[in-house]
């Protein structure tokens, strides 16, 4: 509990507001891209809403080096639609759009933590599709709730190393 008001104190109410918005809508999102694999697009609007707000007051309040996290991150997930373009949709448009919208939302230290939370759990579904034998040619994995779970590895980290400082 303690840890939790250290991160209240550090970063505010508005800020765990935000963080737990942004949680809702991913869950949606996530739910949606089990069932349907798509991604709503309703949903990255509010999740584009909520962290353009929030990123932008950060920005205000946070003095000169926060921009350059932020602009730094919102490059890392632009590189996604990229990737996107380039293979035709192998990784989707919505998948994309979301990480260029958690880019610009996250940083680029908690972008890059997100990352690679996602990739390795992406490799963990991969090789339990695989050794069940079921991974075909068009087999897809929805990457919307394995980007869910490594934002909310990245918060739970966010609140212990603030916790720890």
């Amino acid at each position: 509990m303690q840890q939790i008001n250290i991160y209240l104190m550090e970063y505010g109410w508005f800020q765990v507001i935000g963080r737990m918005m942004v949680c809702l809508a991913l869950v949606f999102m996530a739910y949606k891209d089990v069932r349907e694999h798509k991604v709503s697009v309703i949903a990255l609007i509010g999740c584009a809403l909520i962290t353009g707000i929030e990123s932008g007051i950060a920005v205000v309040t946070g003095g000169s080096g926060a921009w350059k996290s932020y602009l730094a991150g919102l490059v890392i997930g632009s590189l996604f639609i990229v990737i996107s373009k380039a293979t035709r949709e192998g990784l989707g448009y919505g998948d994309s759009w979301l990480m260029c919208i958690l880019g610009g939302y996250l940083g680029i230290w908690n972008m890059l933590e997100l990352l690679v939370m996602t990739w390795m759990l992406t490799a963990v579904v991969a090789g339990i599709i695989l050794a069940r034998s079921r991974f075909k040619k068009r087999t897809s994995i929805p990457l919307v709730p394995l980007i869910t779970v490594g934002y909310i590895a990245v918060w739970l980290t966010e609140i212990m190393v603030a916790a720890n400082a």
